[in-house]
């Protein structure tokens, strides 16, 4: 197993915030409530190279996982760039058409989830980026991974980006061009293993220990830089980037605030039914006024349930109250999958017509993306129903003689 290992640059001169200097913003990222594992939601990451020097066998294969040099550094106000140079240098790896990024079952949810995820990385080419912990809704994505063929594997990256201080035996990991043989262990207790069905990993040191929270500011910069490092339709289009939620804690209401606050804004699916944040999004987003607030008596009864499923405070659960309301109030970026609803399609769906929605693309990219996607279902169901057909006609060579 190879990992890279992200610490501070000795001639960095800024504030150091532990060992990665990540930039004020970690102290936000590990304030809310950040340190139970259920919590923290998987999310779509960056490569490694293997011990050969050769791209992966793919996720989940017997023989070593693509590895980055231990020790590498990263620049605390360049940490996705920076990375980015590292993995693809070191993995070789061609950047992806769309990122994935997730988060934290009733048992058919969680088939239908494994489904749709691995139907829709398949479809398009994606990244999946998570934590790398083997907790919580990391076990699901490794799940759907395998059930997947081989060949089917072998295409789909799986990134790992993991807090060093929460990580067992993770001692062993120090050196350089070193292959380190690692088995999956039992999560119980402050530490945790790493989830052996990924392609790479990247482990994020702030200095803290036996808490999750360092790897936050990294992932996103790195999700940021990946999806406007590569263009799609000829260089004028960034890679999408959606982001589904599973569950999920406070963290995870605070990053679904900065995906639809922050420029350029990224799109979430939320899987209703599979609870804590994921249902208090969807029964805020259901009840939300046109005016952008909740009811008295719905705010009331959703800052009862903020108190309870995260035992905070009063005065945290009114902040979070807060957060879920504006996130509410962005409705054409928020999807609510909700299992056996009718007319309800599978999740694969759900995010791929979230990713044509949130990237605000012309009828015809839209149409372009979802036939490159081979995807005729969706150019039916989300292109055409949208009443764009004339207009495709003439702007583009397909016509809709080709998804009738």
């Amino acid at each position: 197993l190879g990992v890279t290992r992200y610490v501070q640059s000795k001639g960095d001169q800024s504030p150091p915030i532990g060992r990665n200097g990540l930039g004020d913003a970690l102290s936000t990222a590990t304030s809310h409530n950040c340190a139970n594992p259920s919590t923290h939601p998987p999310s779509l990451t960056m490569p490694s190279s293997s011990s050969s020097g050769a791209p992966p066998n793919g996720v989940g294969s017997s023989t070593p996982s693509g590895l980055l040099p231990n020790g590498a550094t990263t620049n605390n106000n360049n940490g996705g760039p920076d990375a980015v140079t590292v993995t693809q240098n070191s993995a070789q790896l061609v950047l992806p058409t769309p990122l994935f990024s997730q988060m934290s079952l009733q048992p058919k949810l969680a088939r239908v989830f494994r489904k749709g995820l691995l139907k829709a990385a398949s479809t398009t080419g994606a990244w999946i980026i998570t934590s790398g912990c083997d907790t919580g809704v990391v076990r699901h994505v490794a799940a759907a991974l395998e059930g997947a063929g081989s060949a089917q594997r072998n295409k789909i990256v799986c990134i790992g980006i993991a807090p060093w201080g929460l990580l067992k035996k993770r001692e062993e990991f120090i050196g350089q061009d070193k292959t380190v043989p690692y088995y999956p262990t039992s999560s119980k207790g402050r530490f945790t293993g790493l989830n052996n069905r990924h392609s790479y990993f990247l482990l994020v040191d702030n200095g803290t220990v036996g808490r999750y929270g360092a790897e936050v500011i990294l992932r996103k910069r790195l999700e940021m830089y990946i999806s406007q490092k590569q263009k799609i339709f000829g260089g004028t289009r960034s890679v999408p980037v959606v982001c589904v939620v599973l569950e999920g804690g406070s963290c995870t209401i605070r990053s679904v605030l900065d995906y639809v606050t922050n420029v350029p804004r990224v799109p979430v699916v939320v899987c209703d039914g599979s609870g804590r944040a994921a249902d208090l999004f969807a029964f805020a987003h259901q009840n939300v006024t046109e005016d952008g607030l909740l009811p008295d008596d719905v705010r009331r009864q959703v800052l009862a349930l903020v108190e309870t499923t995260f035992g905070c405070s009063e005065a945290a659960a009114h902040r979070l109250l807060h957060e879920l309301i504006v996130c509410a109030q962005h409705k054409n970026l928020l999807t609510i999958f909700r299992l056996g609803e009718k007319g309800e399609h599978d999740v694969d769906h759900a995010i791929l017509t979230a990713l044509l929605k949130g990237q605000n693309l012309s009828a015809a990219d839209q149409l372009a993306l979802a036939l490159a996607w081979n995807r005729v279902d969706i150019a039916r169901s989300d292109v055409f129903a949208m009443g764009h057909a004339s207009r495709l006609t003439s702007c583009t060579p397909f016509g809709r003689k080709n998804v009738s």
